[in-house]
């Protein structure tokens, strides 16, 4: 099976008392094995650039459970940059639930 050629490439255990982890490392297979048509190299390939990509940009470094986090992405209020690099076009776009102007005066 793919995903258990994936796993093995990747050198991740099946843990048999913990099946939390397991469906977990299948469902990152999936994803992947899915995005590459099923090819298990190209899925492998593209899994390893992801994690590279990660600690180049320092995401694996965010703590998740910052409640500061949590409430800032659950606020909706924040700007995402699209760089698209065939153009050397930026892109920025504000997301905002709720607009709220105040008089300073």
């Amino acid at each position: 099976m793919a995903t258990e050629d994936f796993m093995e490439r990747m050198k991740w255990s099946v843990d048999q008392h913990d099946e939390e982890e397991n469906l977990s490392k299948s469902n990152i297979a999936m994803k992947y094995l899915l995005l590459t048509k099923f090819d298990v190299s190209k899925a492998v390939q593209l899994y390893r650039f992801h994690e590279i990509l990660r600690q180049k940009e320092m995401l694996d470094r965010i703590p998740l459970n910052n409640p500061n986090l949590i409430r800032e992405i659950e606020s909706g209020n924040f700007f995402i940059l699209v760089s698209i690099e065939l153009f050397s076009l930026h892109i920025f776009r504000l997301t905002v639930k709720q607009l709220e102007i105040r008089s300073t005066k």
